[in-house]
């Protein structure tokens, strides 16, 4: 059985597509919270590896990079100070 490729996406990219689908109210969007809160506060975020399952392929590409940056020691917030990082927390807080 062959497994699909992951595409690459740029970091920026990357960041603005997860940012956008995070503020929606879909399944992915929860899952992408979930990701972006991971790279920001693993121990009080743990993600869950299913969820990157239920993510389309463009956006498990993107998670992917983020969750790079992560591994590479770069804070997501440095990347974008501007973000509506508390409503995202906000969002996933009532999720929890």
């Amino acid at each position: 059985m062959s497994v699909p490729r992951i595409a690459t996406v740029a970091p920026n990219q990357a960041l603005d597509r997860l940012l956008l689908v995070a503020l929606g109210r879909s399944g992915q969007s929860r899952s992408v919270r979930r990701v972006l809160l991971a790279c920001y506060n693993a121990p009080e975020w743990p993600l869950d590896l299913s969820d990157l399952r239920g993510l389309d392929l463009d956006l498990q590409a993107s998670a992917l990079t983020a969750i790079g940056l992560f591994m590479e020691g770069s804070d997501l917030y440095e990347h974008r100070p501007e973000a509506p990082w508390q409503a995202i927390w906000d969002l996933a807080c009532r999720e929890a």
